[in-house]
């Protein structure tokens, strides 16, 4: 025998608020850990070019993308055919 209980129309829109609420603090956790990440990330930037190291390009996202490509080269080298 099937029990099926419908939610009240309350219930249901509570339901959708409490999850928005905990969509947005988990967001702007997200967020403060970018955050951290981005300032860590320019201060060994920093710290390079007072060592007289040019990132290539002169961008953080430069030296992202480049970590990128070197993973996925590794990755293809690994693949097994």
């Amino acid at each position: 025998m099937k029990h099926e209980q419908k939610m009240s129309r309350e219930e249901i829109i509570g339901f959708h608020k409490g999850s928005i609420n905990t969509l947005v603090a988990e967001r702007n956790e997200l967020i403060r850990i970018i955050n951290v990440t981005e300032n860590l990330i320019s201060a060994h930037v920093k710290e390079l070019e007072k060592l007289g190291v040019k990132i290539q390009g002169g961008s953080i996202n430069t030296l992202v993308a480049e970590r990128n490509e070197t993973e996925q080269g590794k990755e293809i080298k690994n693949r097994k055919p």
